[in-house]
């Protein structure tokens, strides 16, 4: 799975959108839901309180790091 940014229209306050992108297991594979951790960081010129991942488009609270 990776997360692709999308661009967008401008949007007050700024929201950084994502698309989720998942890739089929190669071979053989049990179908079963799997909960899979996601980890994206970007250096991002503007100031982001938000994110959303499509499709589903839950806000997620942008977390700064210095």
């Amino acid at each position: 799975m990776e997360l692709i940014p999308e661009p967008g229209r401008e949007q007050k306050p700024p929201v950084y959108v994502l698309k989720r992108v998942v890739h089929k297991p190669e071979g053989m594979a049990a179908q079963v839901i799997t909960d899979v951790p996601v980890d994206y960081s970007v250096e991002a010129s503007g100031e982001y309180k938000t994110v959303l991942i499509k499709p589903e488009r839950k806000p997620i609270a942008v977390q700064t790091v210095h």
